[in-house]
């Protein structure tokens, strides 16, 4: 019986687990390409329409630096290891170097083994200044 119960556990943790990134845009799309669209927008894992503020990231284009328009990609990933409560991590130095320039991130922040780790709430923080820009990815 024991058995039965772990093997439904299993699946439904495993069902769980995919629906908790279901949301999550499936290609980043560059700033300077979104900058260009009339309804900025990209395609979720579940075929959907993710839309990016219109005004919040026109006012995040104008804070990013134009050489960094093409390589920019959006929108930025904080990732969430399930297994630190108080923190997350960036692994896009592109990113990293946009949120030092608007001063987003202090420079005391470096990359370690290709992560910057951040704060939650500093995260969280980041995202409440600039809604749809960035998304949470869980795993």
């Amino acid at each position: 019986m024991l058995l039965n119960n772990e093997r439904a556990l299993k699946k439904w943790l495993k069902f769980e687990y995919q629906n908790m990134n279901k949301n999550l845009v499936t290609q980043q799309i560059a700033i300077a390409d979104l900058l260009k669209m009339d309804t900025p927008k990209a395609l979720t894992r579940t075929g959907e329409e993710y839309r990016f503020d219109a005004p919040t990231l026109k006012r995040f284009g104008k804070t990013v630096p134009q050489i960094y328009h093409q390589q920019l990609k959006l929108p930025i990933y904080f990732y969430r290891d399930l297994r630190v409560r108080d923190s997350c991590f960036i692994t896009d130095e592109i990113a990293v170097k946009v949120l030092k320039h608007t001063n987003d991130l202090d420079n005391m922040y470096s990359f370690q083994d290709d992560r910057l780790w951040l704060s939650r709430p500093l995260a969280h923080d980041i995202v409440k200044k600039y809604p749809t820009m960035f998304q949470f990815i869980v795993y």
